[in-house]
């Protein structure tokens, strides 16, 4: 009942999206970038654009987005055909497919804090909440149906991770396992997954201590080091980008004296482009999150295990 009173109002309006010529109009916004960029995977899969030349055109801009939700959408298109249209009817719809996906951890999340009647209310309430409605309706391409739903796996998880409820030790190692690939998921998807990470970290890690659980300690110290493994590839892809950028800027420099001062300054403005989309952005950010938390973990464990 949830899932189709969640689908119903995100269907809405679509003679909008489909005007009944083919084509398919997305939601003013980011949208169409988004459209744009999982297109780009859709025909050139895996490939992702972290460098756009279209972007502050002449010059290029890199693409102020994670990739994981671009490059999922176009694989996933893939499965669906191999054309334009194919590619635009399932970005088109996977925003209502993942607000409806959405209600399962929204489900666990409030049966873990109280009982199943409040994960029901809970699933309800967010299948007809208007913002909910709004960022996941038919149409609208950007990624914050992805966070939403990626956002709140990470908070389920989490809460089972915590939970009294008497239950095998492979099954904490589980859920542990798998909170590891949904964070990752969700900080290669949304920079601002920062802010909902630093909660929820910081929350496990202080119900551990504050509990005496060590093995929320310890599955929070597996769990977010195998986040940082997972998340490594795209920063080291990102890395070997700016560095090929950056010497094609530097090779690109006059021989002549005279015309040093305007090479140096391209590549200034190619420094300070970088810092400002992407240094204090989800990559580096990400992995010195992740790396706080193991060391922080870490050095509880020790504490504790010194105190024994």
């Amino acid at each position: 009942m949830a899932a189709v009173l969640a689908c119903g109002p995100r269907s809405l309006g679509p003679e909008r999206i489909f005007p009944g010529d083919g084509t398919v109009i997305f939601s003013l916004g980011d949208a169409f970038y988004h459209a744009r960029r999982a297109f780009v995977s859709f025909e050139q899969f895996p490939r992702v654009l972290l460098f756009d030349p279209y972007l502050n055109f002449p010059q290029g801009a890199f693409v102020p987005w994670p990739p994981l939700y671009d490059l999922a959408l176009g694989g996933m298109a893939r499965l669906f055909g191999s054309t334009q249209s194919a590619f635009e009817r399932v970005a088109a719809w996977a925003p209502v497919a993942l607000g409806v996906l959405t209600l399962a951890p929204v489900y666990a999340a409030g049966r873990l804090v109280a009982s199943r009647a409040a994960g029901v209310g809970a699933a309800l309430l967010f299948a007809v909440l208007p913002a909910t409605v709004l960022y996941s309706n038919v149409g609208n391409a950007d990624h914050h149906a992805a966070q939403a739903f990626l956002g709140a796996s990470v908070l389920a998880l989490s809460l089972r991770a915590v939970s009294e409820e008497p239950r095998p030790r492979a099954s904490v190692g589980w859920t542990f396992a798998v909170l590891a690939v949904f964070r990752a998921a969700l900080l290669l998807t949304w920079p601002g997954s920062l802010v909902y990470l630093a909660l929820t970290e910081g929350c496990l890690v202080a119900a551990g201590v504050l509990a005496g659980r060590r093995e929320i300690l310890v599955g929070e110290a597996w769990s977010a080091a195998a986040s940082a493994v997972l998340v490594l590839p795209a920063v080291v892809s990102f890395v070997l980008l700016v560095g090929v950028l950056g010497y094609v800027v530097w090779a690109g420099a006059p021989a002549l004296a005279g015309g040093a001062y305007g090479s140096v300054y391209e590549l200034r403005q190619f420094a300070a482009s970088f810092l400002k989309e992407y240094w204090l952005h989800f990559e580096l950010t990400s992995v010195l999150l992740v790396v706080a938390v193991v060391a922080a973990v870490a050095v509880i464990q020790v504490h504790r295990g010194r105190r024994d």
